[in-house]
């Protein structure tokens, strides 16, 4: 084991086991019904991605987590939103939350100790338990039995009495592999609005204009390269989202810049050229970027780089093209008629959102 993962691992355990003193207990005790989220003390602890983060995309997850977040437990209960991706202090966990929800990512390891994306605060077995999962996955293909400490994490932190949403069937057969049965396939969060109604009103035909994005973790600068060639042979203008914060800098080793336009790397920035330009495709590496342009009816290809893209095209018909077959097949896909018809799991979804009320509990 090299030094980092060394230090990885340590930290992650020593912050689980770190002896803090237990929560003061809120409205209602982990396991037991739940109480009327009007109580006054009523609180949902809501794990974010987005705080911490140099990746616009978790926001992308964040927007749509908090929509369903408002149908389900409405705008007036009190929420406490904590960072994922950098370790909180304990203090912000002196009360239990009768409801944790932790939203869309692919947090789920075999050995989460040697490595995970959820930085846990100090005396986390002791202050965090019933978390429901709100579209997870699993980080990326694998096939390991899961640690001890991982399984501690499943069997402790994780709620035993709730159904946890997962974004795809891979990582549903692999909870489900490991015995974990209270889980749902639900797509990601970010694409439960993308019914058949929806979809039937996004173009089929190829728009003026297309806005790309390339991924700075994931680099493959031939493919890259060759995906932003077909974009300017085939498109009037080409924009590039810069997504996250190393991703400029790839794009710039890559390819002469000057003849595209860069959007800033917020949500806000993205949003608003989507929202401004009507006749724009989506051709790009960044899934979220991709699924944030179907919802607001653009026409989208996405480049599948990863497990999540090809997991989730292929559980619920998103339109992907992977990534080696860019160079051969993209310039055609984009001269035709791509449909947008997804294929949402609706009975799952509904199930998740009703669990939360009274008498639908599992």
């Amino acid at each position: 084991m090299g030094i980092r993962k060394c230090i990885n691992t340590i930290s992650n355990v020593v912050a689980y086991n770190f002896p803090v003193a237990e929560p003061m207990e809120a409205s209602s005790a982990a396991g037991k019904e739940l109480i009327d989220p009007k109580e006054r003390d009523f609180l949902v602890r809501v794990f974010d991605t987005s705080v911490g983060s140099d990746n616009a995309g978790d926001y992308i997850i964040m927007h749509y987590c908090n929509l369903i977040l408002d149908e389900v437990f409405g705008t007036d209960v009190k929420r406490q939103y904590v960072p994922t991706h950098v370790r909180p202090g304990a203090a912000l966990f002196k009360k239990k939350a009768p409801i944790s929800i932790f939203c869309g990512t692919n947090i789920l390891y075999s050995n989460m100790q040697e490595h995970s994306m959820w930085k846990m605060p100090f005396g986390a077995g002791r202050t965090i338990d019933s978390v429901v999962g709100l579209g997870l996955g699993w980080e990326y293909y694998e096939d390991r039995k899961l640690s001890g400490y991982t399984k501690k994490i499943f069997d402790e932190v994780f709620s035993n009495d709730l159904v946890h949403s997962v974004r795809d069937k891979y990582t549903y057969e692999k909870l489900k592999a490991f015995g974990y049965n209270n889980v749902l396939f639900t797509a990601c969060p970010t694409m439960w609005r993308l019914d058949e109604k929806h979809c039937g009103s996004i173009p089929t035909g190829k728009g003026k204009s297309v806005v790309t994005t390339i991924t700075d973790y994931n680099k493959d600068p031939d493919s890259d390269r060759a995906m932003l060639d077909i974009l300017k042979r085939n498109y009037e203008k080409v924009y590039v989202w810069i997504q996250g914060e190393k991703d400029r800098g790839y794009l710039e080793s890559i390819c002469d810049v000057s003849s595209l336009e860069l959007i800033d790397s917020t949500y806000e920035e993205y949003t608003k050229v989507l929202e401004s330009e009507s006749n724009l495709d989506f051709v790009g590496t960044r899934l979220h970027a991709g699924i944030h342009a179907l919802n607001l009816g653009h026409r989208t290809i996405i480049v599948a780089i990863d497990n999540r893209a090809k997991e989730m095209g292929k559980d619920t018909n998103l339109p992907i093209i992977a990534r080696e077959d860019v160079s051969d097949k993209l310039e055609g896909m984009i001269n035709s008629e791509v449909k947008t018809e997804i294929l949402l799991p609706t009975e799952n979804i509904k199930r998740w959102k009703d669990q939360f009320k009274g008498d639908e509990r599992k």
